[in-house]
């Protein structure tokens, strides 16, 4: 359907790719491993999502990756130290101040809470 449609850019063209799993917005994504990582997010009337779609490239395909312990949408994501980490967003009203990282020999595990939750506060001035 529409609502999973995949585009690549591959060069100078976009190309239509493999389409999603399931429809997702606010996720975020990483490249680890080399494979394009969509985590996250919101889908419909679920709430926050704790899974994750895992693009393989070479293959033009999806499939399910591991779950993360909290569902979470509009995080942030990177690849720190060989880990995948996601950190922060949103689950229903609320900023999460929670962390966790992926390694493909031990999963998911929870990291330090972070020292606030919510947007970047301004300097003063």
């Amino acid at each position: 359907s529409s609502d999973t449609e995949c585009w690549l850019k591959i060069g100078r063209r976009w190309t239509p790719g493999a389409p999603l799993n399931r429809m997702r917005v606010s996720a975020c994504s990483a490249v680890f491993e080399g494979e394009l990582w969509l985590i996250g997010g919101e889908a419909g009337l679920e709430p926050e999502l704790a899974s994750c779609d895992i693009y393989n490239p070479q293959r033009n395909t999806w499939r399910t990756g591991p779950a993360m312990l909290r569902g979470r949408s509009a995080a942030v994501c990177g690849v720190v130290d060989g880990a995948l980490v996601v950190a922060g967003g949103f689950a229903g009203r609320h900023y999460l101040d929670s962390a966790e990282a992926y390694r493909s020999a031990t999963g998911w595990t929870a990291l330090p809470p972070m020292p606030t939750a919510g947007p970047p506060q301004r300097a003063s001035a």
